[in-house]
């Protein structure tokens, strides 16, 4: 039987009984191994400086006391190109107000913190295997974004002479 080896997960949330919870309830997956927790986005940064190893999915808090989950996302996209960390954000807001942006920004999924501990497990894996995750309610939310904000495949900018 040929095993892999697990996926390795870091986690950001400040809220220390919610990180400590999700923390003991992936330890139980032999596909993932919880490799670094903090409750700080700039102490991440920082570990992500020091060259050591980097995650292969980071769970990060949307809202951090000193540096939030947007501006995090956006400093690991820009500095660590040569580090692919797959990033899902944990939020406790309405998915259709963050989300899409988020995702615009180089986030692969989004979830609920009220979400069921099976769920944070298929995203983690999901976004490892297959690069994103969405649950129903974000693929609905981007539906209707797409509604609301069609492509304009009529502007000739947008278009190249083969098009």
């Amino acid at each position: 039987m040929i095993t892999s080896e697990p996926i390795k997960v870091a986690l950001i949330d400040d809220q220390i009984l919610f990180r400590k919870s999700l923390a003991n309830i992936l330890s139980f997956r032999d596909t993932i191994s919880v490799i670094l927790e903090d409750t700080s986005g700039v102490s991440f940064i920082k570990h992500l400086e020091s060259g050591v190893d980097a995650p292969d999915v980071l769970l990060l808090d949307l809202q951090l006391p000193d540096m939030d989950g947007i501006e995090v996302t956006k400093q690991i996209k820009t500095k660590f190109p040569e580090h692919p960390i797959k990033i899902i954000i944990l939020s406790s807001h309405p998915q259709e107000r963050y989300a899409t942006h988020l995702l615009d920004l180089g986030a692969n999924g989004y979830l609920s913190k009220d979400c069921e501990p099976k769920e944070v497990i298929r995203a983690i894996e999901d976004v490892y295997h297959k690069g994103i995750y969405f649950t129903e309610s974000l693929r609905q939310a981007l539906k209707n974004h797409q509604e609301k904000h069609p492509p304009n495949l009529q502007n000739p900018a947008l278009l190249t002479d083969r098009e």
